[in-house]
């Protein structure tokens, strides 16, 4: 089930909602029965999406759950033991759901990182002489939690430790409601007016609706809408999923900062899927020594950690080229072009040069099939010609549309929004009856957009 359907958002959503703030007297008893209201529906929206799949993910969490129960209250060798045994069965399942199904369970990819979090999180506690307790609900909620089950974008990845002192302080409180709905909604509005309709221009210009051969003018404007495209899907539903997770009493960090704006290729990895860029180098980069070792094994590393970024985005050989490609950018980085090449560039410049790199980065990741690569390479690089036309036509027709995906990419409007907001308040009256008419004109063309194009799948569902 996807946030912008019908039946999310008239259905599951207001029922949701209410149930979880159904009041209580008794404040343990209360939490219990949000947990478990939670876990429940968290599983009807899995089951949506793929019911067959709900028994795995039940399986994995209850067969996770006693190994971490048991390896908390174990010491020594044992304990080691069953740290081993989670990891092992994690990787196991993720590389059969990748690599050996027919098709790869939807948020397998996802829920994975959240066992596998948990797993190391219990490590890292019980080092420090700590040990996180928690019951089978609380597990349950934690892997299964529907705002960010079915994409890492759905929310940032929930680090165990993080999640799990907010789960015994659950709220249902109206503020949480009301702040919720504002993230909800503009991501919303964005996602479906911005994102999906760019992707329509994307496919009509290098995807399987193409109108004619691009050449080298189509290759350039639809790699271009690609990154539009992709920040704008990937931003507007992770926003979506904050909102979400706030309303059932969950805080998510910021999972993007203003990326496009980066002045480096390291930059841009600090402020895109900061949740993502950050578990690896938690749970992998860090444990393989990170830079404490030498130039050489930090040159490893980064190598390891951007090859295993590229198989879990996919069993294609375009992931693996798209993980390879920016650890040799971020190589270069490290070891001469932030040293003796970016200091005398202007701010601007750097700017540019990055988000043309990163540019090119979304390419290979486009296109898991070698043979659309390759054509879609080769029109890049003027071997079909300058031009079909297509491109002329297409952006002259949606001049409007790419302007406002263009705003939004580079994250112009927020600040202006934000000084508007800020001078509004000045005036309580008039700042309310705007902010509801606009929410409501916003909740309007969504509705009104989703009903033209039926579905619009989220990108990351693919993974």
């Amino acid at each position: 089930m996807a946030f912008n359907t019908f039946v999310f958002l008239f259905l599951f959503f207001p029922f949701a909602v209410l149930l979880f703030y159904l009041p209580g007297k008794e404040k343990t008893r209360l939490n219990l029965r949000r947990k478990i209201i939670l876990f429940v529906l968290s599983l009807l929206f899995y089951a949506w999406g793929e019911p067959k799949a709900v028994l795995l993910l039940f399986l994995s969490l209850s067969i996770n759950y006693f190994i971490l129960r048991a390896e908390s209250e174990a010491e020594g060798l044992k304990a080691k033991l069953l740290f081993a045994a989670s990891l092992l069965l994690n990787i196991l399942l993720l590389a059969w759901g990748k690599y050996l199904a027919p098709v790869l369970p939807l948020g397998l990819s996802f829920y994975t990182f959240r066992l596998l979090s948990a797993a190391f999180d219990l490590r890292k506690h019980k080092k420090k002489g700590e040990n996180l307790r928690f019951s089978y609900p609380d597990f349950a909620v934690y892997v299964s939690f529907f705002p960010q089950l079915t994409a890492i974008s759905a929310g940032p990845i929930a680090r165990f430790d993080h999640f799990l002192p907010q789960l015994r302080e659950m709220k249902a409180e109206l503020w949480q409601l009301s702040a919720g709905l504002r993230r909800f909604l503009p991501a919303l509005f964005v996602k479906v007016l911005l994102a999906d309709g760019i992707f329509d221009l994307w496919q009509r210009l290098a995807g399987p609706e193409a109108i004619a051969l691009p050449g080298f003018a189509e290759a350039l404007t639809a790699s271009l809408l690609y990154s539009f495209y992709i920040y704008l899907d990937f931003s507007s539903y992770s926003k979506m999923a904050s909102g979400l997770s706030l309303i059932f009493g969950f805080r998510s960090p910021k999972n993007f900062n203003k990326p496009y704006r980066s002045a480096s290729v390291s930059d841009f990895w600090r402020r895109w899927h900061i949740s993502l860029s950050s578990w690896f180098r938690d749970y992998v980069y860090i444990p393989l020594g990170g830079n404490r070792k030498g130039a050489f094994r930090q040159g490893l590393n980064i190598l390891i950690v951007w090859l295993l970024t590229g198989i879990w985005h996919g069993s294609s050989l375009n992931f693996v080229i798209w993980g390879l490609y920016y650890a040799i950018w971020l190589l270069l980085e490290k070891f001469y072009l932030g040293k003796h090449l970016y200091p005398k560039l202007a701010l601007p410049f750097r700017r540019l040069i990055t988000f043309l790199i990163v540019n090119l980065g979304w390419v290979f990741f486009a296109f898991p099939k070698k043979a659309e690569l390759s054509a879609f390479l080769a029109a890049l690089t003027g071997q079909n010609g300058l031009s079909s036309g297509t491109a002329l036509y297409l952006i002259s027709s949606h001049s409007l549309l790419i302007i406002l995906a263009l705003l939004f990419a580079f994250d112009l409007p927020e600040a202006f929004f934000r000084d508007i907001g800020r001078k509004l308040r000045r005036r309580p009256v008039l700042y309310k009856l705007l902010y509801f008419t606009g929410m409501a004109v916003i909740l309007l063309l969504s509705v009104s957009f989703i009903i033209d194009r039926s579905f619009s799948s989220f990108l990351y569902f693919n993974f």
